[in-house]
């Protein structure tokens, strides 16, 4: 279990050795959640990080979408210079389904 200090802004992680001192006597060793109270030590707990909403999710997909389209336009130059695109079977009806797609998830946010 981790615990924090506000006080001293210190994280501490079972198990650790710690140096603390109580009515003058200097103690070292590893604490009791006790001794981590007495000292000023809370239990930590993480931050929850929130859900992205449907419109988060639909700009991120609409991202991954141009970062692709982006990355497979030398595919359409390579076709309109004539070279050879047998490797390279189905990217127009790929890039097709993207851009549609990309149009369906623009027209969902307005």
């Amino acid at each position: 279990m981790k615990y924090y200090n506000s006080t001293t802004k210190k994280y501490y992680n079972d198990g650790q050795s710690l140096t603390w001192e109580k009515d003058g006597v200097l103690f070292s060793g590893i604490p009791s959640s006790e001794q981590l109270a007495e000292q000023g030590y809370e239990p930590y707990t993480p931050p929850v990080t929130a859900e992205p909403t449907q419109e988060e999710r639909t700009r991120l997909r609409m991202a991954e979408i141009q970062m692709e389209l982006a990355q497979t336009d030398y595919l359409a130059l390579k076709a309109y210079e004539g070279e050879d695109m047998s490797e390279h079977e189905g990217w127009r009806e790929h890039r097709a389904a993207l851009r549609a797609e990309y149009r369906e998830l623009e027209e969902s946010l307005q």
